[in-house]
Protein backbone atom coordinates (compact mmCIF):
# COMPACT_ATOMS: atom_id res chain seq x y z
CA UNK A 1 0.00 0.00 0.00
CA UNK A 2 2.11 2.80 -0.90
CA UNK A 3 0.72 6.77 -1.94
CA UNK A 4 1.36 7.83 -5.40
CA UNK A 5 1.28 11.03 -6.10
CA UNK A 6 0.32 12.67 -9.41
CA UNK A 7 1.42 15.61 -10.80
CA UNK A 8 0.52 17.02 -13.93
CA UNK A 9 3.69 18.68 -16.30
CA UNK A 10 3.93 22.48 -16.84
CA UNK A 11 5.75 24.26 -19.17
CA UNK A 12 7.86 26.58 -17.77
CA UNK A 13 6.43 30.11 -17.57
CA UNK A 14 7.31 32.70 -20.11
CA UNK A 15 8.26 36.24 -18.96
CA UNK A 16 8.39 38.90 -22.52
CA UNK A 17 8.38 38.31 -25.77
CA UNK A 18 8.83 34.76 -26.69
CA UNK A 19 12.05 34.07 -28.41
CA UNK A 20 12.36 32.10 -31.83
CA UNK A 21 13.50 28.67 -31.65
CA UNK A 22 17.11 28.17 -32.41
CA UNK A 23 16.53 26.11 -35.40
CA UNK A 24 13.97 28.68 -36.79
CA UNK A 25 16.39 31.93 -37.00
CA UNK A 26 14.37 35.26 -38.13
CA UNK A 27 16.27 37.02 -41.29
CA UNK A 28 16.40 40.52 -40.32
CA UNK A 29 13.80 42.80 -41.52
CA UNK A 30 14.22 45.48 -44.35
CA UNK A 31 14.23 48.68 -42.04
CA UNK A 32 17.14 46.85 -39.67
CA UNK A 33 19.19 46.30 -42.83
CA UNK A 34 18.76 49.90 -43.34
CA UNK A 35 19.54 51.13 -39.82
CA UNK A 36 22.61 49.10 -40.17
CA UNK A 37 23.59 50.60 -43.40
CA UNK A 38 22.66 54.15 -41.71
CA UNK A 39 24.74 53.97 -38.72
CA UNK A 40 27.85 52.67 -41.23
CA UNK A 41 27.44 54.96 -43.61
CA UNK A 42 27.53 57.75 -40.65
CA UNK A 43 30.90 56.35 -38.94
CA UNK A 44 32.40 55.75 -42.28
CA UNK A 45 31.46 59.94 -43.27
CA UNK A 46 32.78 60.97 -40.16
CA UNK A 47 36.33 59.05 -40.29
CA UNK A 48 36.93 60.15 -44.07
CA UNK A 49 35.46 63.75 -42.83
CA UNK A 50 38.15 63.80 -39.82
CA UNK A 51 40.97 62.65 -42.02
CA UNK A 52 40.01 65.29 -44.80
CA UNK A 53 38.91 68.15 -42.57
CA UNK A 54 41.99 68.44 -40.43
CA UNK A 55 45.44 69.56 -40.62
CA UNK A 56 48.34 67.48 -39.90
CA UNK A 57 50.72 68.98 -37.34
CA UNK A 58 54.17 70.07 -39.09
CA UNK A 59 57.00 67.37 -39.17
CA UNK A 60 59.67 68.50 -36.53
CA UNK A 61 63.73 67.68 -37.65
CA UNK A 62 65.79 65.98 -35.30
CA UNK A 63 69.07 67.33 -34.04
CA UNK A 64 71.38 65.29 -33.75
CA UNK A 65 73.83 65.74 -30.57
CA UNK A 66 77.23 65.59 -32.19
CA UNK A 67 80.58 67.05 -31.47
CA UNK A 68 82.42 67.74 -28.46
CA UNK A 69 83.32 70.41 -26.12
CA UNK A 70 86.25 71.60 -23.95
CA UNK A 71 85.48 71.64 -20.63
CA UNK A 72 88.04 73.96 -18.28
CA UNK A 73 89.21 72.94 -15.01
CA UNK A 74 89.48 74.89 -12.03
CA UNK A 75 91.44 73.08 -10.44
CA UNK A 76 95.80 71.38 -10.99
CA UNK A 77 94.47 69.19 -14.60
CA UNK A 78 94.76 70.20 -18.14
CA UNK A 79 91.43 70.85 -19.84
CA UNK A 80 89.48 67.68 -20.86
CA UNK A 81 87.44 67.23 -24.23
CA UNK A 82 83.88 66.11 -23.87
CA UNK A 83 82.30 63.67 -26.51
CA UNK A 84 79.02 65.45 -26.49
CA UNK A 85 77.36 61.95 -27.93
CA UNK A 86 78.35 60.02 -25.28
CA UNK A 87 79.21 62.09 -22.54
CA UNK A 88 82.43 60.40 -22.11
CA UNK A 89 85.61 62.48 -22.18
CA UNK A 90 87.93 61.88 -24.91
CA UNK A 91 91.30 63.10 -24.39
CA UNK A 92 93.09 65.54 -21.70
CA UNK A 93 94.81 68.53 -23.00
CA UNK A 94 98.53 68.24 -21.15
CA UNK A 95 99.90 70.61 -23.08
CA UNK A 96 97.70 73.31 -23.29
CA UNK A 97 99.34 75.54 -21.04
CA UNK A 98 102.23 75.02 -23.18
CA UNK A 99 100.29 75.74 -26.11
CA UNK A 100 99.88 79.37 -24.81
CA UNK A 101 103.15 79.05 -22.47
CA UNK A 102 101.32 79.60 -19.90
CA UNK A 103 103.34 78.43 -16.73
CA UNK A 104 100.65 76.26 -15.13
CA UNK A 105 97.22 75.59 -15.41
CA UNK A 106 95.94 78.15 -13.22
CA UNK A 107 96.76 80.78 -15.78
CA UNK A 108 95.30 79.11 -18.90
CA UNK A 109 91.51 80.44 -19.77
CA UNK A 110 89.36 77.95 -22.33
CA UNK A 111 86.59 79.62 -23.84
CA UNK A 112 84.33 78.51 -26.26
CA UNK A 113 83.80 79.87 -29.84
CA UNK A 114 81.36 79.01 -32.35
CA UNK A 115 82.58 75.71 -34.05
CA UNK A 116 85.95 76.03 -31.86
CA UNK A 117 88.06 77.00 -28.80
CA UNK A 118 90.14 79.10 -27.76
CA UNK A 119 93.25 78.38 -25.12
CA UNK A 120 94.28 82.32 -23.60
CA UNK A 121 97.04 82.39 -21.20
CA UNK A 122 95.73 84.70 -18.56
CA UNK A 123 99.02 86.22 -17.28
CA UNK A 124 100.37 87.59 -20.63
CA UNK A 125 97.34 87.31 -22.83
CA UNK A 126 98.59 84.84 -25.75
CA UNK A 127 96.26 83.19 -27.44
CA UNK A 128 95.79 79.70 -28.72
CA UNK A 129 92.94 78.10 -31.22
CA UNK A 130 91.44 74.83 -30.96
CA UNK A 131 89.74 73.72 -34.27
CA UNK A 132 86.54 71.68 -34.64
CA UNK A 133 88.65 68.69 -34.61
CA UNK A 134 90.31 69.64 -31.09
CA UNK A 135 93.95 70.63 -32.90
CA UNK A 136 95.82 72.91 -31.99
CA UNK A 137 96.00 75.94 -35.29
CA UNK A 138 98.60 78.16 -33.77
CA UNK A 139 98.40 80.26 -37.31
CA UNK A 140 94.42 80.69 -36.85
CA UNK A 141 93.66 84.55 -37.06
CA UNK A 142 90.60 85.03 -35.01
Amino acid sequence: MGVTFVTRARPAPHFGVRSAPDDEARPASRSEGLAVLTVLAVIVGLVIWGSIGTDAPPARTVHVVGGSAVLSADSPYAPVVLDLATGLPTLQLSNAPSAVRANSVGNLGVFGLDGATLLLNTASGAVNYLDPDNLLNPGKVI
